[in-house]
């Protein structure tokens, strides 16, 4: 009973995904967008093959300088994270006196939330990757 339940959800969530791919893919019409300069087309052609060489020269690499990179990466992420969330609750409560409390809109609160968190779960990879032993 639980494998057909599974088997239900998965299958509802592709069909979901593929309608909402095609929704999508018809309402932003990309062909018109990347027909009328296609050097969008190319910069996001040269992002993609940039990315995949990326990859593969770090899966290329030793494990120890895997979890080097992991750490370099996910450090500097939550750090630049951490400085922007900052920044913006500078911003924020510069607002809020310049608005009032009570005319402060909810998302004025929730981005900085939502940093927080983000960050929060960077810095929780941070410590798994600085804790996990190389092979």
């Amino acid at each position: 009973m639980k494998k057909l339940v599974g088997i239900i959800l998965v299958a509802a969530f592709a069909i979901f995904a593929i309608t909402d791919t095609i929704h999508d893919f018809r309402t932003n019409d990309p062909i018109h967008y990347f027909s009328q300069q296609p050097s969008r087309l190319l910069l996001v052609a040269a992002i993609a093959i940039a990315g995949g060489l990326v990859m593969f020269a770090f899966y290329r690499l030793s494990p120890s300088w895997q979890r080097r990179m992991k750490l370099l990466t996910l450090g500097l992420a939550a750090s630049f994270l951490a400085a922007f969330t900052g920044y913006t609750l500078y911003v924020l409560a510069r607002c809020l006196s310049f608005f009032g409390i009570a005319n402060s809109p909810l998302y004025f609160i929730l981005q900085p939330v939502c940093f927080g968190i983000i960050d929060t779960l960077l810095w929780y990879g941070f410590y798994r990757v600085s804790k996990k032993r190389v092979a």
